[in-house]
């Protein structure tokens, strides 16, 4: 509602209730939604702030006054809505029965859509270009909430009032840019692009922020004209384009990471000369195939006979005698499972600089282990960093994870580059990768990733450019940030390949079996506890080796599902548990190997 529709509605001031209604958004609870000179506000929908006003709603009478005097004038309001777009519907009604009757009649594509659609039940569909919300009200019996954007204000008047009359209480409209939508990422199961793209000059922008804002396993219909030859309807209709090819749709979707079904076909009635065929494209997000396309052929044999994983093992430096003693225990329990290399952390701010290079020192020196050490741009100049790798080499080791780092303050605070210092990772790689150590030498470096994007991050173009840039000043490999589900790891595969990033990236497998603290990590990381791990910890208390166990094995069937699709390398954030890496290691199928 505007604010003088509920001016009107609860016979306040406007300036009474815009005080209100800024206050009420300021907490969460009510979204504002600009459109054109308007601005409408509604109640939000989701999470804590739609659980608390549902347990306020519950306890009202709303059977009395003043809520039934309010809802009387609610109705006349709605009613003068419907008024004003009927209004504007017959000033386009004959354009738009001029437009129908060129293609097959709109029922059997509404039949159509919904044989892809009917045997689910979606949390969230989103509508782009909604004009009528003809898409909503008939897609929202199929999901909880149904969401569409247009940017035509006297449009969504249009479906406002259809909606309305329809009587659907759980889809909304608002204005917005369909290239560039308001919507958070990952936060759709279907998303639905209905004759939409011959509008636009660049439809390819729709299906990549279509792929933004659907979860993994989401799904994408777009309805469209087939290419035809009908020239008035650029003027007629306003069409940029004389339909949508299926080469540029097909394209269009790879970029983006979608795997795109071929189109069903629906041609004109028989009985115009010339009309339009209208296509109906269903995508979802590509799954990642096996460089081998024979693994799925294999029986349980030659799977249980396939080659194990490799595996790397990150640890981080201990703050006192008994945790290093602890470290240097897991270090020696780890070495038999031959990993690739073992890396070990920075403390926030370069805290543990010195420390971190004395172990992996020792590492290099003690043990068959090939060690990898963090560097960070923070709290140090060039100089200072550059004579860490310098020192690093004649040590003996050489491999370098670099890194930007988090500030002293924590990964919330806001990264100041140092004076003299390295401005990020990719100027810090560059200064590795130019610095004259020894003639001949060249550091292995691995960088990181993040698959639900840095926390920091503007959206994913931004991201995929910044992973493509450390590549290109010379990364030899990236390593993600922790996740849960394999969808995460191949959606964002997808976009990094799809973006020209060609180095592998290995996912980092978090074994962390105190789940307030993965919690507390995942929530300063941005990461995605599934609803189904809170579930398996939950009432594990102080029953650690239950935890533990939950732990390796979540780990391992997450490794393993990522093996099924051609993923090998492994990388396990540790924290120093040697049991829960070894208890992971054997279920991957890793045994120990004699030690020299």
């Amino acid at each position: 509602l505007a604010v003088g529709e509920l001016a009107r509605i609860l016979d306040q001031s406007q300036p009474r209730l815009s005080h209100h209604l800024k206050s009420l958004t300021k907490a969460g609870l009510v979204e504002r939604l600009p459109e054109g000179a308007w601005v409408f506000y509604r109640i939000q929908r989701r999470g804590w702030a739609d659980r608390l006003l549902q347990g306020i709603f519950s306890k009202l009478d709303v059977d009395s006054d003043p809520f039934t005097t309010d809802f009387n004038v609610l109705q006349r309001v709605r009613a003068n809505r419907a008024q004003s777009a009927a209004s504007y519907f017959s000033e386009i009604a004959n354009d738009w029965d001029q437009l129908r009757a060129l293609h097959y009649p709109d029922a059997a594509i509404e039949r159509e859509i919904l044989g892809h659609v009917e045997c689910h039940q979606f949390e969230r569909i989103v509508d782009l270009g909604t004009g009528t919300g003809r898409m909503l009200i008939l897609l929202a019996p199929y999901t909880q909430e149904a969401e569409g954007l247009d940017q035509s204000h006297r449009m969504l008047k249009v479906a406002r009032a259809n909606l309305n009359r329809a009587g659907i209480g759980n889809a909304r409209v608002r204005q917005g840019d369909a290239m560039n939508t308001p919507f958070e990422s990952d936060s759709a199961d279907l998303v639905i692009v209905h004759q939409v793209l011959h509008y636009l000059e660049q439809p390819e922008r729709v299906i990549a922020e279509a792929a933004r804002i659907l979860k993994q396993g989401g799904q994408l219909i777009v309805v469209d004209f087939a290419p035809h030859e009908l020239e008035f309807l650029r003027e007629s209709q306003g069409h940029y384009r004389l339909g949508i090819s299926e080469d540029d749709m097909m394209r269009w979707a790879d970029s983006a990471g979608f795997s795109m079904q071929p189109p069903r076909r629906f041609n004109p009635p028989s009985s115009l000369d010339k009309g339009l065929s209208v296509l109906i494209w269903k995508a979802a997000w590509r799954v990642y195939q096996p460089a081998d396309p024979s693994v799925s052929k294999l029986s349980v044999a030659e799977q249980q006979s396939k080659p194990p994983p490799n595996v790397s093992f990150e640890f981080f430096p201990p703050k006192s005698d008994s945790m290093e003693a602890k470290l240097w225990e897991s270090v020696a329990r780890l070495t038999p499972m031959a990993p690739r290399f073992v890396s070990v952390t920075y403390g926030a701010g370069g805290s543990t600089r010195d420390r971190t290079r004395r172990i992996v020192t020792k590492i290099a020196q003690d043990t068959p282990l090939l060690p990898a050490a963090h560097l960070t741009c923070v709290s140090a100049t060039k100089e200072e960093v550059l004579g860490i790798a310098v020192d690093l080499w004649k040590a003996g080791i050489r491999h370098i994870v670099a890194l930007r780092g988090d500030p002293p303050e924590g990964i919330d605070a806001k990264f100041e580059q140092h004076p003299g210092g390295f401005r990020d990772s990719i100027d810090l790689i560059e200064g590795i990768r130019n610095c004259e150590i020894t003639p001949g030498a060249r550091f292995e470096i691995s960088v990181s990733c993040y698959p639900e994007q840095h926390p920091h991050s503007r959206g994913w173009d931004q991201d995929i450019a910044f992973l493509r840039a450390k590549q290109d000043a010379g990364a030899d490999r990236a390593i993600t940030q922790f996740f849960f589900e394999p969808e995460v790891y191949f959606k964002f595969l997808d976009r990094a390949r799809a973006g020209g990033v060609t180095m592998p990236i290995v996912p980092g497998i978090m074994l962390q079996p105190n789940f307030k603290g993965m919690k507390r990590i995942a929530d300063l990381c941005q990461v995605t506890l599934p609803n189904w791990l809170y579930e398996v910890f939950e009432g594990t208390g102080d029953d650690a080796v239950t935890r533990e166990f939950i732990t390796a094995n979540v780990a391992a069937e997450l490794c393993h599902k990522l093996s099924d699709q051609g993923v090998n390398d492994f990388h396990f954030y540790t924290l120093n548990r040697a049991s829960l890496a070894l208890s992971t290691c054997r279920l991957l199928g890793l045994k120990p190997q004699a030690v020299a």
